[in-house]
């Protein structure tokens, strides 16, 4: 940011993208206007010990093992990412053959796809450099969004509750995990609406 001479920002993750924007946010606060979480868990924060115990997690034991997913999943990577898509998404029609195929060709390459992995093996490494999130909460205004037909579903809310100081939570209408893909322009709208205010 200070190399683009960009001040500040309203900093949006989905996802693994949730962990990493959380992780800046508590960082470098006086760079960030506005913090969105949609729908991720963040490593460490309330509830992170018992929803790693909870199905269907499987997933993420599996990419926490060294090497061994890139074997699997290598040459059956659409296979494989179609499944989540599949699965943890409730608009499933959003999904055509071209994004998927836009995905599968970014994650075929070997280093996106360990990439991909190695946010999984980071989680305990992310649940220690989180200790403390009730003590030294986020000052900046927070939106926590989480999928209506989400497995996740009011738990990204619930579980900011407690890091932050000025929280604001919303369900997205008829969408699963996938919420920028599922419900596109309510993110969109919802977004812009969040960031006037602030």
């Amino acid at each position: 940011m200070s190399d683009l001479k960009i001040p500040r920002v309203h900093l949006v993750g989905h996802d693994m993208g949730g962990i990493v924007a959380y992780a800046y946010a508590r960082q470098y606060p006086d760079n960030v206007d506005t913090l969105t979480i949609v729908d991720t868990p963040i490593p460490g924060l309330t509830g992170w010990d018992d929803l790693q115990r909870q199905s269907p997690r499987w997933h993420w034991l599996l990419h926490n093992v060294s090497d061994l997913p890139e074997a699997l999943v290598s040459g059956k990577e659409k296979v494989y990412l179609t499944w989540f898509y599949q699965n943890f998404g409730f608009n499933k029609a959003v999904f055509s053959e071209e994004r998927i195929n836009r995905y599968v060709r970014s994650y075929s390459k070997p280093a996106s796809l360990h990439a991909g992995f190695e946010y999984y093996r980071a989680f305990e490494t992310d649940a220690a450099d989180n200790k403390g999130y009730d003590s030294d909460k986020l000052p900046m205004p927070v939106l926590a969004l989480g999928g209506e037909k989400s497995r996740l579903n009011q738990y990204v809310i619930e579980q900011l509750r407690q890091a932050t100081t000025q929280l604001t939570g919303d369900l997205v209408p008829q969408s699963g995990h996938w919420i920028p893909e599922e419900q596109p322009v309510w993110l969109a709208t919802r977004l812009m609406e969040f960031f006037s205010k602030h």
